[in-house]
């Protein structure tokens, strides 16, 4: 699909914009995105929910998987862990996701979400994505 195709999904997908969530840069088997934290992002203890954090991190995975798979093809998670290490009440997260392994069928993504206030690393997650060809379905 390529770097085009990376950033439309961004745009196609309502929860992300609901979130202004953003895509950043883009580069083979890379995606960098990015979100700045508004009162609408907070749960009831005044933090960034964890939901919010890890849909982040695993649109910029997705990002990172779409940059190395053919036009007729798309990605669909199968797996995913994720371990948030620190609370964030403000500022900017950014979430950068590499594949780190990949195969004829499937691909592996690791996404650091970093808080660009204090640059401490809010969460790593790893993603698995299932390859699908759009003839096969």
């Amino acid at each position: 699909m390529g770097h085009a195709e990376c950033r439309k999904i961004f745009e196609a997908a309502r929860v992300v914009r609901d979130l202004e969530i953003q895509c950043n840069q883009v580069s083979d088997g890379a995606c960098t995105a990015s979100l700045s934290v508004t009162e609408k992002h907070l749960q009831h203890l005044n933090v960034v929910h964890g939901g919010v954090i890890t849909t982040l991190a695993g649109h910029a995975a997705a990002g990172a998987a779409t940059t190395l798979i053919g036009s007729n093809n798309f990605v669909v998670a199968s797996g995913f862990t994720a371990k948030l290490f620190k609370s964030v009440r403000q500022g900017d997260l950014r979430a950068t996701a590499t594949v780190i392994e990949q195969s004829e069928r499937d691909m592996r993504v690791e996404t650091v979400v970093t808080n660009l206030v204090n640059s401490e690393t809010a969460e790593v997650a790893r993603v698995t994505f299932n390859l699908v060809v759009q003839s096969s379905i």
